[in-house]
């Protein structure tokens, strides 16, 4: 009965309650026989995996193997055993090992006429060989586990699958379909409420956003997808959460809130010995150190997360971080390093095929290959890698060549206008290309106009977008970036009222500031239910994805991007105070990470969350960030 309570706790997520019960079972000693200890010491070894704790989980798992082979019990239960070893292998980036531990299990399943279980083994071999970038392999392990788990007539351990092949067609540059199949799991993770999964697929979701160009809607899942896993007490997804919105800044040019998410990812991973996760926080790092022009600390990083990647046997991953580390040895004129790497990279891209993700990669490093291609006795050096840069160079120029034709047509599509972030828009739920508008200009006078719903004139736009200019344009400059709002969006979603430009609010146009505006106000105004208060503060605050049009420094954008941000800040203080009220302790300190994000040197934020953090029992947790805050003020002393 201890061992069903322990395993219903797991479900639950409360990992603390099943080492507690797990302990008192397998504290009574010689009287448990050995089947059951077994048993419990690989409960217990899932929930030790799960707070982290890799080592005590593999020492569980090694002795429960142990302990069945010497007495040749139940073979499901030596099954589950090799499964429960391989997984945190697999964590610790030992990917051969956990292969090896799986392909046993799988083997063992021919004794076991157990369906769920074979198919639990396939989805596990599957995650391991995509890793390893054994695609193939890993998408028929897949399809194998989706054959036994609907031969068994299983639901629930669908969503996780779903997820995997929904990650795999990532990985194979098929964003619809991935999207497709993580919707999925979604609808079956929230429909049995398994808050593990939910999070995982969100921050899948996050990923494939940012690589389809939407880092805005990235930024979005990956947020969910932090306050899911933190509600889920899933470290491993934590720490995949904030690299995810650590590269959405990254791209947004946000350094520094960059910087502080990677830098919190790959403290989470070492502490918890997550091998992959700490490699690619450090490769993201190097890759930001690059981007903030400091190519001496990403050579560090990038070079430890080489080795790192090296010693899981990711080849894939090895070639990207040899990538960059090359740019940074290219950018402080270290040729002979340079070259060495550059035919190491030659010899080991022969290992892998280079599919999107690397070609990008490579387009980003161009300046590296084109080094390379100049190289005396150079010929052919990272051909394949210059062979894909010219193919994606090809479509870009076919997709700069397909311009989009003013629309007449009389159903106006539903526009969905967003600025937190920078300016994205949506016609009908789709994606618009940015160069349909032929540049910022028109983009920013737009937002303008929704902002001003009294309109403006032409003298007064010419005033305010192009200020103090001596050399300000004329009139036909806001004549031709009309017509290019026109152009990308419809005709008459900008009209001329009375010698007023306005925009055309009678038609179907969603825009995030004032939805944010709107939600922030109502926020303010509920006092009736404080379940209904945090429940419009956490709209308002998913609205915010960044800075008001991050990338325009108008003074007219810069006075709006103020006032946004003090309200998400605000609404953030109210929602972590409302959330206390309810108990939600985590989600209550979750926020306040949120207004240091915007505000590192909040006092209020920093002592509050050192507080709760405290109520909460985290005494390890209090002292790290009251040691933090105090490092931060005296950095901040000595500068001033």
């Amino acid at each position: 009965m201890t061992l069903i309570r322990a395993e219903s706790c797991i479900y639950s997520g409360d990992t603390h309650k099943t080492v507690a019960l797990t302990n008192s079972l397998l504290a009574i000693g010689s009287s448990l026989s050995p089947n059951l200890r077994a048993r419990g010491l690989l409960v217990r070894a899932s929930a030790l995996r799960l707070r982290g704790f890799l080592e005590q989980s593999i020492e569980d798992a090694s002795a429960a193997i142990q302990l069945l082979d010497q007495r040749n019990y139940d073979p499901k239960t030596l099954v589950q055993a090799h499964k429960q070893l391989g997984i945190p292998l697999a964590m610790q980036g030992d990917l051969a090992g956990a292969i090896s531990h799986f392909e046993v299990a799988l083997n063992l399943c021919s004794r076991v006429s157990d369906l769920n279980l074979q198919a639990e083994i396939h989805v596990s071999l599957g995650i391991t060989c995509a890793r390893a970038g054994r695609l193939s392999e890993a998408a028929a392990h897949y399809q194998n586990a989706l054959v036994a788990y609907e031969k068994g007539g299983v639901r629930t351990e669908l969503a996780t699958l779903h997820n995997n092949i929904g990650r795999l067609h990532h990985d194979l540059g098929e964003y619809q379909v991935a999207l497709v199949a993580y919707e999925k799991s979604l609808q079956i993770a929230r429909a049995f409420r398994y808050a593990r999964t939910e999070s995982m697929v969100l921050v899948n979701i996050g990923d494939t956003r940012r690589e389809m160009g939407d880092p805005a809607s990235a930024l979005t899942a990956y947020r969910q997808g932090l306050d899911m896993a933190i509600v889920a007490q899933e470290p491993r997804v934590t720490c995949c959460a904030n690299i995810g919105i650590g590269v959405s800044y990254r791209i947004a040019g946000e350094f520094d809130k960059a910087r502080f998410h990677l830098d919190q990812a790959a403290y989470e991973a070492e502490r918890l010995q997550l091998a992959w996760e700490s490699a690619v926080a450090r490769l993201e790092a190097g890759i930001l150190a690059l981007s903030a022009d400091r190519p001496g600390d990403a050579a560090k990083l990038l070079r430890s997360s080489a080795l790192a990647f090296e010693k899981q046997g990711a080849t894939r991953e090895v070639v990207r971080a040899f990538l960059y580390l090359g740019d940074a040895y290219r950018r402080m004129g270290q040729h002979r390093e340079l070259r060495t790497l550059l035919r190491k990279i030659d010899s080991t891209i022969r290992e892998v095929s280079v599919d999107w993700h690397l070609a990008r990669d490579a387009r980003a490093t161009s300046e590296l290959l084109a080094y390379a291609a100049d190289l005396n006795g150079a010929e052919g050096l990272l051909a394949p890698l210059h062979a894909a840069v010219m193919s994606q160079n090809r479509h870009a120029k076919a997709v700069r060549r397909t311009r989009p034709s003013l629309r007449h047509d009389v159903q106006r599509p539903r526009v969905e206008i967003r600025s937190f972030g920078g300016f994205s828009m949506r016609l009908d739920g789709d994606l618009s290309d940015a160069r349909s508008w032929e540049g910022q200009k028109a983009q920013e006078l737009f937002v303008l106009l929704l902002c001003q719903p009294g309109g403006k004139t032409c003298e007064e736009l010419l005033e305010i977008l192009w200020p103090d200019d001596a050399l300000a344009p004329n009139r036909s400059v806001i004549h031709n970036n009309i017509y290019r709002i026109r152009q990308a969006v419809y005709r008459d979603c900008v009209v001329l009222d009375n010698g007023r430009y306005r925009a055309n609010r009678s038609r179907d146009i969603w825009f995030d500031l004032e939805e944010f505006q709107r939600r922030s106000k109502s926020a303010v105004s509920e006092i009736s239910s404080n379940e209904r208060k945090a429940s419009l503060l956490g709209e308002a605050v998913a609205l915010y994805r960044g800075e008001f049009m991050a990338g325009s420094y108008s003074d007219w954008a810069l006075d709006f991007r103020h006032n946004a941000e003090a309200q998400y800040v605000s609404n953030l203080v109210a929602l972590s105070s409302v959330q206390r009220e309810l108990g939600n302790l985590a989600s209550a300190v979750a926020a306040l990470d949120r207004v240091l994000i915007a505000d590192p040197s909040n006092a209020d934020a920093h002592e509050h969350a050192i507080a709760i953090e405290r109520l909460r029992g985290n005494s390890g947790e209090a002292y790290r960030r009251l040691r933090n805050y105090q490092l931060r003020m005296e950095d901040k002393a000595r500068s001033t």
